[in-house]
């Protein structure tokens, strides 16, 4: 996927994408982390590795019981908002790295099992071999995933059709599921169902969807979308509901290699 693509899609989601203290987001936010304790993850007094931070949904509402929170996100624009919901809330142990995780180098950067935990949370910034183990390089303890599994959104999907694109192409936790499997290690995943919702104009709709369309590398036909968005919405608010089957992924770091 072209990287300028993917750092222009994130910087114009920034505006709009949920913010870490809304009522909603932290909701969501706590349900997973009561399932990480469960799990026997504990994040008081840690040091913790947020990749694809995005505007600290986990980041900073962890960073409140955390020794240290570090951010590492390849929008400039979710990193700013990000740093001013900090400021907000008189939270001081963030450290913010703009970066993209497939050049980061944990030799160069001192990240070498620097961190208890490592997340990496609805972001398509992990996906390889390679990024899971530089994951575990950084990672003293813990690891964790968390990427859907299916998801549905009757708008988008019809709109991904007219461009030839399918919608459920890809599913990057199952494709996660099975890098850890063939580097052998010894994970618990478990599934839920989480969704997130879209709310704007018709242009800002437009926008949007068109922006979803050039990531797959295809040219938005505007005129057909915004027909599309008219015809469901009339010249209302645009609304629309992505549900989503997610899969929660965590281990540990192996004590030896190959284990």
């Amino acid at each position: 996927m072209d990287r300028e693509l993917l750092k222009n899609f994130w910087d114009k989601k920034a505006p709009k994408y949920p913010l870490p203290f809304d009522q909603g987001s932290l909701k969501n936010t706590i349900f997973v982390i009561d399932k990480l304790r469960v799990r026997g993850v504990f994040f008081s007094g840690k040091k913790i590795l947020d990749i694809g931070c995005g505007t600290g949904i986990y980041t900073l509402p962890l960073a409140s019981e955390a020794r240290l929170v570090c951010g590492i996100d390849c929008s400039c624009e979710m990193l700013s908002i990000l740093k001013n919901q900090a400021e907000r809330h008189g939270l001081e142990n963030i450290v913010l790295l703009n970066y993209f995780w497939e050049d980061v180098d944990p030799k160069e950067l001192g990240f070498t099992k620097k961190f208890d935990i490592v997340m990496a949370m609805m972001t398509p910034a992990v996906k390889s071999v390679r990024d899971i183990l530089k994951m575990e390089d950084c990672s003293k303890e813990w690891l964790i995933y968390m990427g859907w599994g299916k998801r549905k959104n009757h708008l988008m999907e019809k709109i991904f059709a007219m461009h030839g694109i399918e919608w459920n192409f890809h599913s990057p936790a199952f494709s996660i599921c099975l890098t850890l499997e063939k580097l052998r290690r010894r994970f618990h995943v478990e599934f839920f169902e989480y969704s997130w919702d879209f709310w704007g104009t018709l242009e800002e709709a437009l926008d949007d969807l068109c922006c979803y369309i050039r990531l797959y590398g295809k040219n938005p036909r505007k005129e057909k979308i915004f027909t599309e968005l008219k015809r469901h919405f009339g010249s209302n608010m645009v609304s629309h509901r992505t549900d989503a089957e997610v899969a929660l992924i965590t281990w540990k770091v192996q004590l030896k290699e190959g284990v």
